[in-house]
């Protein structure tokens, strides 16, 4: 899992250097945050992280259960498949 996060963590630094590139937006020109500012948004971010996973282990659980109604063809997807014909 460890090697997951450090090649998520990886690509967000790319693509936010990458935006911020973009935009003309470079170290030297950026005005400094207070030490509380930083800890707010260490913060959002831990609960960030602590969501995402919790939405993760979420689709985890509903991937590896296959409801009862998809093992066996239902009378409607019967009657959709082989329509019968009016004379």
């Amino acid at each position: 899992m460890s090697d997951m996060n450090e090649v998520t963590k990886g690509i967000g630094e790319l693509l936010i250097s990458d935006v911020l590139s973009k935009h003309g937006i470079r170290r030297e020109n950026t005005r400094q945050i207070s030490d509380e500012q930083k800890q707010k948004i260490r913060e959002l971010v831990k609960d960030l992280q602590a969501q995402v996973d919790e939405f993760m282990k979420q689709q985890a659980v509903k991937t590896t259960q296959v409801p009862k109604d998809l093992h066996a063809p239902s009378e409607a997807t019967d009657a959709a498949a082989n329509p019968r014909r009016r004379r």
